[in-house]
């Protein structure tokens, strides 16, 4: 990702005594909310930054790690998560959003775990034809799984 040269800066808003909203604005007009606790707002200087909403994440340019330049004579950036600011991630760890909103970035709802429990809080994948998390349709008959220890374990086919 190349930086664009312009910097436009996040309206904040109050959302109770300890939480500070960090409103982000697409260019198609679709309005969302960060949170964050109010003292980590601070504490961070997360004023200073401009946050992006991506893939239902609030996330900022920095510089690329590995440095670099764009064709355009820009320093190469790169995204770096919100929630990654707030909490450090642990080495061969994630970072989960306890609620499932990836927008809450409350140092109350983010915990560092492993992929596989990460794994076990997301819901159902949008767009698959199963209601329910592990079912889905397979050449006409729905077919059931769940994964232990990272080994699948196949528990049955059924057709309606």
């Amino acid at each position: 990702m190349c930086y664009k040269g312009y910097r436009k800066v996040n309206a904040i808003e109050e959302v109770d005594e300890n939480t500070i909203g960090i409103v982000i604005v697409r260019r198609n007009g679709e309005r969302h909310v960060a949170l964050v606790d109010k003292h980590l707002y601070y504490e961070k200087n997360l004023g200073s930054m401009t946050f992006y909403f991506s893939q239902g994440y609030a996330g900022t340019n920095i510089l690329h790690p590995e440095g670099g330049v764009c064709t355009n004579g820009w320093p190469r950036r790169t995204l770096l998560k919100l929630h990654h600011i707030i909490l450090p991630r642990e080495e061969g760890k994630e970072i989960d959003h306890k609620d499932g909103n990836r927008l809450n970035n409350r140092l109350d709802n983010l915990e560092n775990v492993t992929a596989e429990q990460n794994a076990q809080n997301r819901g159902k994948r949008e767009g698959k034809l199963g209601r329910y998390k592990g079912v889905y349709l397979l050449r006409k008959s729905w077919k059931s799984k769940i994964y232990i220890n990272k080994k699948q374990i196949i528990l049955g086919r059924f057709t309606c």
